[in-house]
């Protein structure tokens, strides 16, 4: 005798090897039914209903088991912290080195003014996070007519037009100034840039601030590179710089954004210090 808390199955008729097809495209269910009362004597003549199931609602109900659930509000959370993180950083480091080394600040200005004709700073315009261009200022390390004389040098020499496409520099520059060839090869015509950091057009550490030229070079991955902030130094400056072929500038810069953390950053930073302060083969020019 079954007891009316029991739980029965109706034997599936359909044989080994065979499939039913139906008109409207769908396939059959088999439901438990668990009765409330007594059912002794029912016997065979009990019947199961059955339901029928669309192929899109089968579907529906795998991939309900299957999608994991990803917490947004985590995720969002953990990368505003790190943007907040490094924006503070940024602001932080800036502000300290242009008080500290303000006195050097004044020194290169100087140096700079009497040494060539023509204004303390160049500005040049680079292409930023978002596509976003920006005036990027620098101490000028050259003469103040060198985008005519260098049109000059390319229409002279090959050569040089063939490395200047490459590199976007020329190894052995003769526009340089002799105050500008030390600023170049220290890094410290890079010292307005915190300026720039200050703005919120840079970081102090990040991929390198591109020309718009210089984007296709980087092909699909350009995209990705641009999605943050570019900086005054980044694993480029302290991984030999200009002596780099450009498809591993290219990997160098994928790679800091892919892992960039703060610890990360603080070891470049440190890097960094190593390189102004010992610029021996350190590929600036």
């Amino acid at each position: 005798m079954l007891r009316a808390s029991s739980t029965i199955y109706a034997p599936s008729r359909r044989k080994s090897g065979t499939r039913r097809r139906f008109s409207n495209n769908t396939y059959p269910v088999e439901e438990r039914v668990k009765p409330n009362f007594d059912i002794s004597g029912i016997g065979k003549s009990l019947k199961v209903r059955k339901r029928y199931a669309s192929p899109r609602d089968v579907v529906k109900r795998i991939q309900r088991k299957k999608t994991p659930k990803v917490r947004l509000r985590g995720l969002f959370s953990q990368t505003f912290n790190k943007e907040f993180t490094k924006r503070l950083f940024d602001i932080t480091f800036s502000l300290l080195v242009l008080i500290l080394f303000s006195p050097v600040y004044l020194l290169l200005a100087l140096l700079i003014a009497l040494n060539s004709d023509g204004p303390i700073f160049y500005v040049q315009e680079r292409v930023g996070k978002n596509y976003k261009s920006f005036n990027c200022i620098k101490f000028r390390t050259m003469v103040t007519n060198a985008d005519e004389i260098l049109m000059q040098m390319m229409e002279a020499s090959p050569q040089i037009r063939q490395e200047f496409k490459t590199n976007f520099k020329l190894k052995k520059d003769p526009r340089i100034t002799a105050i500008g060839r030390f600023l170049r090869i220290t890094s410290l015509d890079e010292f307005p840039q915190f300026w720039n950091v200050l703005k919120g057009d840079m970081s102090v550490v990040g991929p390198r601030p591109l020309v718009s030229e210089e984007l296709p070079k980087y092909g699909p991955y350009i995209d990705e590179i641009l999605t943050i902030r570019p900086g005054i130094t980044g694993l480029w400056q302290v991984s030999g710089r200009n002596d780099i072929p450009y498809p591993r500038r290219v990997k160098i810069d994928l790679h800091y954004v892919k892992f960039r953390n703060f610890w990360l950053d603080l070891w470049i930073v440190i890097k960094t210090v190593g390189v102004v302060m010992i610029p021996k083969d350190n590929g600036a020019y």
